[in-house]
């Protein structure tokens, strides 16, 4: 969590953040057919590690309102 953010990653290979202070989604990123196994959120800098089930590391930003979204 970072922010009252909360992030969720699924095995369709979808990650959905979620603002738990609004209680609302505010983001989303896919990766086809690859399971996320593993996600961390950085507090101080928001930044977003998820890691899937093919090896695959990505680095998002997890504040949208501050950042515009995740690319």
């Amino acid at each position: 969590m970072s922010n009252g953010l909360i992030a969720i990653g699924e095995y369709n290979g979808t990650i959905q953040i979620w603002d738990i202070n609004k209680k609302e989604l505010v983001g989303t990123h896919g990766v086809e057919n690859d399971p996320i196994l593993a996600l961390a959120i950085d507090p101080r800098t928001s930044n977003m590690v998820a890691g899937t089930k093919k090896g695959k590391l990505f680095l998002l930003k997890a504040n949208m309102e501050r950042d515009g979204g995740i690319p």
